[in-house]
């Protein structure tokens, strides 16, 4: 038997955070969550993932996504083979 993906998921926001679980529920049992990005190189080095969920903005008001872009460098400069999806739940209505 195949094992379940082994996924992680990185937001600020506690909420997306318990959606993403909630969505990814009937793909596997093994998402991990974590708010504080400062975490992520760290986990990514010393564990296994599949895939990674990564937010593009984690301060507040923020909404250019280079912080994204900053940790999914980090990402590949550890594991460039690692799937990551940038995601931002920002959004304007004009």
């Amino acid at each position: 038997m195949k094992p379940a993906p082994a996924l992680l998921s990185v937001d600020d926001d506690a909420d997306v955070l318990k959606a993403a679980a909630m969505a990814l529920s009937q793909l596997t049992s093994n998402v991990e969550a974590i708010t504080d990005p400062d975490d992520l190189t760290r986990r990514v080095a010393g564990q296994s993932y599949d895939a990674v969920l990564l937010d593009m903005n984690f301060a507040p008001g923020e909404r250019g996504g280079s912080a994204g872009l900053d940790w999914l460098a980090r990402i590949h400069a550890i594991d460039a083979a690692l799937s990551v999806v940038l995601m931002t739940t920002y959004g304007g209505v004009a």
